[in-house]
């Protein structure tokens, strides 16, 4: 086996509000207490995980992450970058901050 074939799971996150997204390929299983950022840059902490095998049931099989809020006392990222770590970031002022990003790398 390869490297690259060791972790190839579909993760299903479950939000606080009920709410749910999924990733393919992740390479490295979450774990609890590991800190996860979503595509909104909306920060997470994972409360629980959950490998479900049978194929039929109320949740699809396979790694279900339940995730809560970061606080304050638990958010690194906010602590070490808050002007880009932050939940209520403006798209446009994103979308600038990455232009001028990409602008200068050349």
């Amino acid at each position: 086996m390869q490297d690259s074939d060791r972790y190839n799971l579909t993760v299903n996150y479950h939000y606080p509000d009920g709410d749910s997204d999924h990733a393919e390929w992740v390479k490295i299983p979450p774990v609890v207490g590991q800190g996860y950022v979503d595509g909104n840059s909306n920060r997470w902490r994972i409360a629980d995980v959950w490998h479900i095998r049978p194929k039929r049931g109320p949740l699809e099989h396979g790694v279900h992450v339940f995730l809560e809020y970061t606080t304050e006392g638990n958010d690194r990222l906010h602590q070490i970058d808050p002007a880009y770590y932050r939940r209520d970031i403006d798209v446009e002022e994103f979308a600038t901050i990455r232009t001028v990003g990409e602008d200068s790398q050349g």
